[in-house]
């Protein structure tokens, strides 16, 4: 995956049609969403990110925010030439997507929210809390144990462990669970007026579907998608699946 420098974000566009932006979870890859490139660029501009401070993005100054991430895309997207755009949003990527749809309506085309959340909850706040913990105590070993536990379906060869990459300097993942934390939509989910999809595995472990179904009721017109099984890495461990209905979604609200 060729990169690019784009308002201090490293960048991958790749296709033609409507642009379509990508944004990542916690690990804050780009290449998370390959296969979901590769299904799409055929009908859409498909763009994606490594974001501050993780992979080819350099690293930007901390505090970390859910409206300071919601910014780069906006830049990024305008550096781009891109006036309106839709948005598949997954995990920390997710909570980025809500911001965006509810406060840049005129930008936002469709959003697909997926496995993510509108406020840590108390079994939340608890797991992502010890892991936290773990990551500022030097264990990143156990930080790593403990994701995989989480985040890998419960049917998955043991072989093969789903990964969404993760960054390299723990002072940045940090930082970022810190901004996950503090993220809470309650009171805008209700001002997203774009089409929106809404994805979830039911054996997803680290968020669970309740969540989804949170925002499936806070947001008019909502569509909600459960898969049977993937974990919370669901876009790479069903791509067939999750590719099927986002484009079918997609496809009906921008085409």
């Amino acid at each position: 995956m060729t990169m690019r420098l784009v308002d201090g974000l490293a960048c991958h566009v790749e296709g033609s049609g409507p642009p379509l932006v990508f944004i990542t979870g916690l690990g804050g890859r780009a290449d998370y969403w390959r296969a979901q490139v590769k299904a799409l660029a055929a009908d859409f501009t498909c763009v994606t990110y490594d974001h501050p401070g993780i992979g080819d993005s350099p690293r930007a100054p901390m505090p970390y925010s859910i409206a300071g991430w919601a910014q780069d895309v906006l830049n990024l997207a305008g550096s781009l030439g891109f006036a309106r755009f839709s948005l598949v949003g997954h995990s920390t990527g997710g909570a980025v997507a809500q911001y965006l749809a509810a406060h840049m309506p005129e930008r936002v085309s469709a959003v697909c929210l997926s496995g993510t959340w509108a406020c840590a909850d108390t079994r939340f706040k608890t797991v992502f809390t010890l892991r936290h913990r773990l990551l500022s105590e030097g264990d990143a070993k156990a930080y790593d144990v403990l994701g995989s536990i989480l985040t890998k379906p419960l049917v998955w060869p043991e072989t093969t462990a789903p990964s969404g990459g993760a960054a390299t300097d723990p002072s940045v993942t940090l930082a970022r669970i810190d901004a996950l934390l503090a993220h809470d939509s309650r009171d805008y989910l209700q001002k997203i007026v774009a089409p929106t999809l809404i994805c979830s595995a039911i054996d997803d472990l680290l968020v669970p579907i309740n969540h989804a179904r949170q925002l499936d009721d806070a947001i008019a017109h909502a569509q909600l998608k459960l898969f049977d099984q993937g974990g919370h890495h669901f876009p790479q461990t069903d791509p067939d699946g999750f590719n099927a209905a986002l484009s079918s979604f997609l496809r009906d609200t921008t085409g």
